[in-house]
């Protein structure tokens, strides 16, 4: 998908193709490239273990960059203007609180820097972090981005209370009180079984072999 997106980039730019112009070739095989080079450069210094590490360290960046974008932006979406004409460009409506998740947590605020201040970063790129706000009507996550990140990878559970959520908020509507109540008893359960078998392999797997 990123490939053809990269190869419309260019075809609207009618950059003419040669050895010398950099600029006009697709940007994924070029960055693949250096990747591959980077990863040989490691090999030739540090050896198969380097390469290793290299790999597992860049995954795990992505996996957590990508859980956020994912938890930040889960199932709300902006409106389709046009969608009575489907032949025409799609039309959206413009930016608004309602299709980006905030996190209210104390502590999620003070790690990240209020990056989980998210619709208001989206109304108004500009502003600094330090002054980035929330409103009463922007949509908030039951947790905050390490507790959302952990039940986003367990997706039926995850599923079971995001989605009403989000359907509420996509019909303009406001989440209901009995939602909130169920989110937090599967919240709480979910997150005490979790804990448990944490808790249990540290002590009594790990801790016994120690």
């Amino acid at each position: 998908m990123t490939y053809k997106y990269e190869e419309k980039r260019l075809a609207k730019k009618k950059i003419q193709y040669s050895p010398f112009n950099i600029l006009a070739y697709n940007r994924v095989i070029l960055f693949n490239i250096i990747h591959v080079l980077i990863l040989a450069t490691i090999y030739v210094f540090l050896g198969w273990k380097g390469v290793v590490f290299q790999v597992v360290y860049a995954w795990l960046v992505v996996m957590f960059v990508d859980s956020t974008n994912y938890v930040e932006h889960y199932g709300l979406k902006l409106k389709q203007l046009n969608k009575d004409k489907p032949k025409e460009e799609p039309i959206y409506e413009s930016m608004s609180r309602q299709v980006s998740w905030d996190a209210l947590q104390p502590l999620s605020s003070a790690i990240l820097f209020k990056l989980q201040r998210h619709s208001d970063h989206h109304m108004f790129a500009y502003k600094p972090y330090q002054i980035l706000e929330t409103t009463e009507d922007t949509p908030v996550l039951p947790l905050g981005y390490t507790g959302s990140m952990t039940l986003a990878y367990c997706p039926p559970i995850w599923k079971m209370i995001m989605n009403p959520m989000v359907e509420a908020i996509n019909r303009g509507e406001t989440v209901s009180k009995e939602t909130i109540k169920r989110n937090k008893t599967i919240v709480f359960t979910y997150c005490g079984i979790v804990w448990s078998m944490l808790t249990y392999i540290n002590f009594f797997v790990i801790g016994l072999k120690a």
